[in-house]
């Protein structure tokens, strides 16, 4: 198969309720132009929660940047949302997030990654409490807030 079929646009595949697969090709002229100008710094993917009764309407979202290289990620998603789109976007200095291709609305099925929401008032047996794991949760859901519901 070939490495790209020269066209921009993003695709993304439900694997369960908690996780999609996205890939991505850029148009060669696109592309070019986009990463020579001197403003370029970044292409990122922009993960919308929709509304399931007007898919049209971003209730949230987050971005995750991705290198110019990249092609596919597994993405996972916040754990009780109901339907969400996935849109491949550049950023520039000084001009305006653009977005180059827009996934379809996935819309996922009940029973979603919702088990593993975050709790700080969470106790811990006293090992695992010495061994630092409540100050590590409390940095990954500051950082990773897209993993917890």
């Amino acid at each position: 198969m070939p490495d790209t079929y020269n066209e921009t646009r993003i695709n993304v595949l439900l694997r369960d309720p908690g996780w999609v697969f996205v890939y991505w090709d850029f148009h060669t002229n696109l592309l070019t132009a986009i990463t020579e100008n001197h403003r370029f710094e970044t292409f990122f993917l922009r993960v919308n929660s929709l509304d399931p009764e007007q898919t049209s309407t971003v209730t949230d979202f987050f971005d995750i940047e991705i290198g110019k290289t990249d092609r596919k990620w597994y993405v996972h998603l916040p754990g009780k949302e109901l339907a969400c789109r996935i849109d491949l976007c550049s950023r520039s200095t000084q001009e305006e997030e653009q977005i180059l291709a827009k996934s379809v609305e996935i819309i996922l099925p009940p029973g979603g990654a919702g088990t593993s929401e975050f709790d700080p008032r969470r106790r811990n047996p006293p090992l695992l409490e010495l061994s630092g794991i409540a100050e590590l949760r409390k940095k990954h859901f500051r950082n990773h807030r897209q993993s917890f519901n």
